[in-house]
C-alpha cells in the first residue's frame, strides 16, 4: 500500500508541475500559496510538493506556516473544492499570485482515497489546474504514463 501511495504523490505532483506555466524574464517572480484540506495525506503532498517548488528559480514560494497563519486570523479554512470567489479572496490576503490546494479523502478501505488538486492565478480567477485522482484506480495509469 505504501508504494502504492508514494506512486499517487508523485502522479499528483507531475499533473500539477505539468499545467504550470513556465515563468521566465523580467518583472517580479510569481508568488505561490500551496495548501492542504482535507486528510494528513494532501499534507504529505503538499509536503513533497514544497520540496520540488523550493529548487525553482523562477517563482517564490510562500511559507506554509505563514499561510495557515493568515488564513487562521480571517477565520478561512480551506475544506477542498476551492471556489474562484474563495481563489480570489484568499490570494489578495495572502497576496500571492497562484494559489493551490489539495484536498484529499479516504473512501473506504477497499475502495482507497481520492485526490484533488485546483491551482488558480490569485489575481484573475482563472483556473490553471483541475485534477482528481483516485488511489485505487487512476493513479496507477499516471504514474506508469509518467
Amino acid at each position: 500500500m505504501m508504494k502504492r501511495q508514494t506512486r499517487w504523490l508523485h502522479a499528483l505532483l507531475l499533473v500539477f508541475l505539468l499545467a504550470l506555466p513556465t515563468f521566465g524574464g523580467e518583472g517580479p517572480k510569481p508568488r505561490l500559496a500551496l495548501c492542504a484540506s482535507g486528510d494528513q495525506m494532501a499534507e504529505a503532498v503538499v509536503a513533497l510538493m514544497e520540496v520540488t517548488f523550493s529548487k525553482r528559480v523562477d517563482i517564490v514560494l510562500l511559507d506554509r506556516a505563514q499561510v495557515g497563519k493568515v488564513l487562521a486570523e480571517h477565520n478561512l479554512a480551506l475544506r477542498g473544492l476551492l471556489s474562484v470567489d474563495d481563489a480570489l479572496q484568499v490570494g489578495k490576503l495572502l497576496q500571492c499570485d497562484i494559489l493551490a490546494e489539495v484536498h484529499y479523502e479516504q473512501r473506504s478501505k477497499d475502495l482507497g482515497g481520492l485526490a484533488s488538486i485546483v491551482a488558480f492565478d490569485a489575481l484573475t480567477g482563472a483556473r490553471l489546474c483541475d485534477q482528481t485522482l483516485s488511489l485505487a484506480t487512476e493513479t496507477e495509469n499516471v504514474a506508469q504514463q509518467a
